[in-house]
């Protein structure tokens, strides 16, 4: 992960406390990472799953010695559950989730290791389930799902991922009014995030705030669509979001990359969806893009520019 990014100078910090050794690539490139672990017999690798899903889809890397690698962090984003079992059953490490944001230097909950072992290997259905969360809070960090009046969600209510800790920061450099907007009268760090707890716990991110759909009244969280689209065999990397509809307000689109030498058509994948989420949540239409989704220099895709060109004649990005 690039060095301006948390995630990066957090885990280059850490690499230091415990004296280890870093290898520091220009850029990622899913040819040139794997060619590092094997030469320089790297044991830890800190990705985002955009990175993740390139690395196990590039030819090479069924090719090379990846021994040496124990532990993969990843974060910044929902990964879908598809690509990490996938991960998970070709690349010899560990894997674990950390899920915060720059506010809060950064980490506020963690998937552990034992979480995802069990998760791939145990009976318990629960722990199979929890991999599609973000884990617990960490040591010191107190985690809350509320509702916009503020009061507490019940375990599994959607609401938003509301945070505190000695980590938090104080506010927003020179911008007071931004600060006032999501550092609460009681102390809290309003997230943006949509997600719901369960009774251990285990929070579960179902979009961000801003990224919600609501067609026909109801309320669609791209998560569980993109995660429906990732797993058919021939996606590569995805997008879900909300575009006008004259009918329903707002309706559910995506735009698919497949991956290479694979074919399918939009209405197979819409198929595919229809199979396993209700009807109302199935992509009204799917665009199969001939290249890459447009990232971040952290490595997230940038819905809003992919989503910029539908609403360019609306006042407001939500209908």
């Amino acid at each position: 992960t690039p060095m301006f990014h948390s995630a990066g100078v957090a885990n280059m910090y850490a690499q230091m406390l415990v004296a280890g050794t870093h290898v520091i690539c220009p850029g990622f490139e899913p040819d040139l990472v794997g060619r590092m672990i094997e030469e320089h017999r790297i044991s830890v690798c800190v990705l985002v799953p955009t990175m993740i899903n390139m690395f196990v889809n590039h030819p090479a890397t069924a090719e090379r010695d990846l021994s040496s690698w124990r532990l993969c962090l990843y974060a910044a984003s929902p990964i879908p559950l598809a690509l990490l079992h996938r991960a998970m059953t070709e690349l010899p490490c560990d894997f674990t989730q950390g899920y915060g944001m720059t506010e809060m230097s950064p980490h506020c909950c963690q998937l552990s290791i034992a979480d995802h072992r069990l998760g791939i290997t145990g009976d318990d259905p629960d722990a199979r389930r929890r991999l599609t969360s973000c884990g617990t809070p960490c040591i010191g960090v107190d985690v809350e799902i509320r509702r916009d009046d503020g009061s507490r969600c019940d375990p599994d209510e959607v609401g938003e991922i509301t945070v505190r800790g000695p980590n938090m920061m104080p506010g927003y450099w020179n911008r007071p009014d931004e600060t006032a907007a999501v550092i609460t009268d009681d102390g809290w760090y309003r997230t943006g995030d949509l997600a719901s707890m369960d009774r251990g716990g285990y929070v579960f991110i179902v979009d961000r705030a801003k990224d919600m759909i609501v067609s026909g009244g109801e309320n669609v969280y791209t998560t569980e669509v993109e995660n429906a689209l990732a797993s058919h065999p021939a996606v590569l990397e995805l997008a879900v979001f909300g575009i006008p509809d004259e009918r329903w307000g707002e309706a559910v689109h995506a735009e698919v990359v497949l991956k290479p030498g694979s074919a399918t058509s939009p209405a197979e994948l819409i198929e595919h969806c229809r199979a396993t989420i209700g009807g109302f949540k199935v992509p009204r239409a799917i665009v199969v893009r001939d290249e890459a989704l447009p990232k971040s220099g952290a490595g997230k895709i940038l819905k809003r520019e992919i989503r910029a060109p539908y609403w360019a004649h609306h006042d407001r990005q939500i209908t």
